[in-house]
């Protein structure tokens, strides 16, 4: 029988369970106990705590003194001496669980997407390394206070404390914890969650062919984020397609009684897209910038983005095709009137997307990742759509059909020609 008192000078009992028990089997008298005091594992136990008289105890101070009378909370009522609901003995802590365990730490450590060596930790694996149950029996017999100037070895310290992180308070449960030496929100993220979640009714089968069974749970902001990815894909792109194909059709005929004018717009709005996007996979996977690590723009990047980079690719070459259908309404052939239009408002558009490119800039120098990316991306759009889309390719498209760039709608007949004079 081990007791310890005083303000627990070691700091013993509060890392680990009131009912903690060893095989060979030790009590504890406390007179004054922990964080995890007698009180709250009674009462989760449904026990009620007792007092027991103790011949010596330890003053607050530290020093040892002499009270035959002194009444202390006895913790052995917790523990298997003296009742069977202590599930730290009986459920985790045994040799049948630590060589599942170490099962399951050889299956994550052979996983396709590579962790780490000490990526993995639990209550019989410490940084990767695993504990024998016999080892991890000493470790803990050496970490127990024998008096108050106890001072157990640095590794029983350690994994006193592993076990304190990984094992439930009533001992009913550990956790696995994985840490992967990549970005565990990166792009290889959904390709290791699968291969965990394919893994768990394996490990879970494994362990009912040895008699054990246990349910394992896969938590954490790594499967969170994969479902949030998976959920948003699988309907978000859809959707967001659907309506700008709608949206540019239905405008477009509306503003211009034209068929075919919607289709132009798409292309440059593909076009746009296309190379904004193809040179962030550039930037972020190959030359690795903003501390990308090679792991590409987050997933929420592009859901966030791709309706502001539609609106300005669209608002900008909507400038140009309102003015160039102008002019071709007050009878300029289409030619004459995309030469008019782009010499009338280059300079406005120009101006308007170095405005946007210079106010939107502003959010590269964030710390935060996600706003670094959606600064580049709207940045690289101005640019783009300002100085390649509208002054090249939004005419080069209107001048391959010239005067079917109208159809259905109705054009007046060319009646005016674009003098150009030469000095």
């Amino acid at each position: 029988q081990d007791w310890c008192g005083g303000d627990d000078k070691a700091n013993w009992l509060s890392k680990v369970t009131p009912c903690f028990v060893l095989p060979d089997g030790f009590t504890f008298w406390c007179s004054r106990p922990g964080p995890l005091n007698c009180a709250i594992a009674g009462q989760a136990l449904g026990r009620k705590c007792h007092t027991h008289k103790i011949g010596a105890s330890v003053g607050a101070g530290g020093q040892y003194r002499s009270d035959t009378g002194q009444r202390s909370i006895t913790w052995g009522d917790l523990c298997p001496s003296t009742c069977n609901y202590c599930p730290y003995a009986q459920r985790i802590f045994t040799k049948e669980i630590f060589g599942n365990l170490t099962m399951v730490h050889r299956h994550l450590k052979n996983l396709k997407t590579y962790m780490g060596e000490k990526s993995v930790n639990t209550i019989n694996v410490v940084n990767g390394r695993s504990i024998p149950f016999t080892k991890a029996i000493e470790m803990m017999r050496a970490s127990k206070p024998r008096d108050i100037d106890s001072n157990p070895d640095s590794e029983a310290l350690e994994y006193r404390d592993n076990v304190k992180i990984y094992k439930s308070l009533m001992g009913s449960a550990c956790v696995i914890e994985l840490t992967p030496k990549w970005n565990p929100v990166g792009a290889k993220t959904g390709d290791w969650v699968e291969e965990v979640r394919n893994l768990i009714p394996v490990l879970e089968s494994e362990a009912q062919e040895q008699g054990l069974k246990w349910e394992i749970y896969f938590e954490g902001l790594g499967p969170i984020l994969a479902d949030m990815k998976a959920s948003m894909y699988n309907s978000a792109p859809g959707y967001m397609l659907t309506a700008i194909i709608v949206v540019v059709l239905v405008l477009t005929s509306l503003a211009f009684k034209s068929l075919t004018m919607g289709f132009r717009l798409l292309i440059t709005v593909a076009f746009s897209l296309s190379w904004v996007f193809g040179i962030m996979v550039v930037l972020l996977q190959d030359i690795k910038i903003c501390e990308s690590e090679g792991d590409g723009m987050h997933f929420l990047v592009p859901i966030i983005t791709v309706p502001v980079l539609v609106g300005l690719t669209l608002d900008y070459d909507l400038f140009l095709l309102v003015r160039i259908h102008e002019y071709r309404m007050m009878g300029f052939s289409s030619q004459d009137a995309t030469m008019a239009a782009m010499y009338s408002t280059s300079g406005v558009i120009t101006i308007a997307g170095l405005i946007m490119l210079t106010a939107f800039s502003a959010l590269i120098s964030s710390s935060i990742f996600v706003l670094k990316i959606v600064g580049l991306l709207i940045v690289l759009t101005c640019l783009i759509d300002t100085f390649i889309v509208r002054a090249w390719l939004v005419p080069a498209l209107l001048m391959t059909a010239v005067e079917w760039n109208w159809w259905p709608g109705k054009v007046p007949p060319i009646t005016k020609k674009i003098a150009i004079a030469v000095n």
